[in-house]
C-alpha cells in the first residue's frame, strides 16, 4: 500500500467484503520499475469491479500530480493487464470529481480510452482547506443555517470523540435509530467496524454529541485518503431538543478536520438510483458543501 492509495482499495479492506468464491487483484503500473499508479478491485465470473462493496475505488497515483500522458499511459496498461487477469469486463467505480486535483484527468483518460458510464450519482463535499478559520465557516454560511448552528451552540451539547467500546456502541445505536426513522437500515454491523477499527487503527472515527450526558447525535467517519475524509454516517436521534443539532454536528466535523488539517470532508452521495435527493442536497449546501459528479464507468477488457 502506498501513501496516496485509497483504503477502499486496499487488500485489508477487500478481505472485510469479499466472498470465498472472488479474487482480490491489484495492479500495478510504473516505468523501469518504479511504481507510479494502482487499480485494486474484486475479480468475480470475469467481471473486475474497483470500488467493490464501497462508495468508490478509483486509480491511485503514487504521486500528487501527472501529466495527461503519464495518467493514459497508466489507463492503457490497466486494461490489459486487467485482461491477463482474467477480466471480460473493467467496472470503475470512480472517487467523486472533488476527491483530488487528479481524479478529472483520470476520468477524461478513462473516457478517451472506450469507458462508458453505467450510472453516475451526486457526491457533496466541504472544502476545509479553503478556510482561514472556523469565523470564516460561519461567516459564510447563508442566514438560515448560521441561525440554526447559533440554536446548536446554545444547547449545552459536548463533543468527543468515542473511544471505548460502550461510547461506540452507544454512537452505533444512534446513527441505527436515526436510520430506522427514515425506513432504512446501517449497511454494516457494529462487529464489522470493530473488526475495522482493528485492521485500519486510527482511520476511523465516531463522533458523538451529547445533552446532558445524553448522546443525541453521532458521525461515523473514514479517514480513505492523507487528504480525504468520508462520512459514512450521520445523524441524529432519541432525542427531545427543540432544535436539529445537525448544523452544530456539521461545525464540529469540520473543526476536526480543520484542527487536524484534513483539506476535504466528503459527505456522500446525495442522490439514489440517479435521483437527487433535493433535502440531502440542500442541507448541504447550506453547510458549505459542494457539489460533483461521482461515475460508474465501464468497458469490455
Amino acid at each position: 500500500m502506498h501513501q496516496n492509495e485509497c483504503l477502499f482499495n486496499t487488500e485489508q479492506y477487500h478481505r472485510c467484503n469479499m466472498r470465498e468464491d472472488q479474487r482480490y487483484v491489484r495492479l500495478e503500473h510504473g516505468p523501469d520499475g518504479k511504481l507510479a499508479a494502482t487499480l485494486a478491485g474484486v475479480l468475480h465470473e470475469r467481471v473486475l469491479e474497483c470500488g467493490y462493496s464501497a462508495p468508490y475505488g478509483g486509480i491511485d497515483f503514487v504521486a500528487e500530480f501527472e501529466s495527461p500522458s503519464v495518467i493514459e499511459r497508466a489507463v492503457a496498461a490497466f486494461i490489459d493487464q486487467a485482461r491477463e487477469a482474467g477480466a471480460g469486463l473493467i467496472r470503475i467505480r470512480c472517487k467523486p470529481l472533488h476527491a483530488s486535483s487528479l481524479e478529472p484527468l483520470i476520468q477524461f483518460a478513462l473516457l478517451q480510452h472506450g469507458f462508458q458510464v453505467e450510472r453516475s450519482g451526486l457526491s457533496q463535499a466541504i472544502r476545509v482547506g479553503d478556510l482561514a478559520d472556523m469565523t470564516r465557516y460561519v461567516e459564510l454560511l447563508r442566514s438560515s443555517p448560521r441561525r440554526a448552528l447559533h440554536h446548536g451552540m446554545k444547547m449545552d451539547l459536548a463533543w468527543s470523540l468515542a473511544e471505548t467500546a460502550e461510547e461506540w456502541a452507544t454512537g452505533y445505536d444512534v446513527l441505527q435509530r436515526n436510520r430506522a426513522a427514515r425506513g432504512a437500515a446501517l449497511k454494516y454491523s457494529l462487529a464489522y467496524l470493530e473488526n475495522m477499527r482493528g485492521i485500519f487503527p486510527g482511520k476511523l472515527r465516531m463522533g458523538l454529541l451529547r445533552h446532558q450526558q445524553h448522546t443525541v447525535a453521532a458521525s461515523l467517519v473514514y479517514r480513505v485518503l492523507p487528504a480525504v475524509e468520508y462520512v459514512a454516517a450521520w445523524g441524529d436521534a432519541n432525542h427531545s431538543l427543540p432544535h436539529s443539532p445537525m448544523n452544530f454536528l456539521a461545525y464540529r466535523l469540520v473543526q476536526d478536520a480543520k484542527e487536524r488539517g484534513i483539506p476535504l470532508v466528503d459527505l456522500g452521495l446525495s442522490s439514489n438510483n440517479g435521483v437527487a435527493d433535493d433535502g440531502l442536497v440542500n442541507f448541504k449546501r447550506h453547510v458549505l458543501a459542494e457539489s460533483s459528479l461521482r461515475l460508474d464507468l465501464v468497458r469490455q477488457a
